[in-house]
């Protein structure tokens, strides 16, 4: 009996200081449209072995918008990045009442992108490519928003004759694992907010239509 009580009061410690104490969490995500349309995030603490993975699939009410955007000729890669900057504008309305505690709580040390970039075509892929520089920091600009970030390093090599999309990102968050539950939390509960506002927004159809941005 006495065993037990010491194993009981160790492991209450053990949740104590994994709760209460600030720690680097590390985080890695990938993705290769050319593998799978999802993308996998995996956080741990001490080893990749204990840490988890987090998949960020489409639902079924996403995959029906895009079948509809693709009919009506607004699934071109300008067109996402319009409505990607335009969801980024939203997320930062929403997200401002409760930005100061998060900010405050949680530190991105660093955030590393790394992306392979191409379309299949040269000048499509030579366009889309700075295009894709600008939702990278709308992306950033929400990050920033919401958490004290102290370095990042962005690359971009866009493969002219290739088409493909693959992702490598990588980075360590400073805080409490008590903060990033209760940050994790916020977030969910204002996306279901803005998810509304954002399904309700149409871009314009891009202007040049005798390149595929696809």
């Amino acid at each position: 009996m006495k065993i037990l009580l010491i194993l009981f009061g160790l492991l209450a410690l053990i949740i104590l200081f994994l709760l209460f104490v600030k720690l680097n969490f590390y985080f890695e995500g990938y993705y290769n449209n050319n593998e799978s349309k999802n993308f996998t995030l995996r956080f741990y603490v001490f080893t990749k072995k204990l840490g988890f993975n987090i998949k960020f699939k489409e639902t079924k009410k996403e995959k029906e918008k895009k079948e509809i955007e693709k009919k009506e000729g607004k699934d071109s890669f300008i067109d996402k990045a319009k409505r990607f900057k335009n969801n980024i504008g939203i997320f930062k309305n929403t997200f401002s009442a409760s930005k100061g505690h998060i900010k405050k709580s949680v530190i991105v040390k660093n955030i590393n992108l790394n992306i392979d970039f191409g379309l299949g075509d040269a000048a499509a892929t030579g366009i889309s490519t700075g295009v894709l520089w600008g939702v990278i920091y709308s992306a950033f600009s929400l990050i920033c928003h919401l958490f004290t970030v102290e370095n990042h390093m962005f690359a971009v090599d866009p493969q002219f004759n290739k088409k493909i999309t693959k992702i490598n990102a990588d980075g360590i968050i400073y805080t409490r694992l008590v903060n990033l539950i209760i940050t994790a939390v916020v977030i969910l509960t204002n996306y279901s907010k803005a998810k509304k506002l954002i399904e309700g927004y149409k871009p314009e159809i891009a202007d040049d239509k005798n390149i595929n941005y696809n």
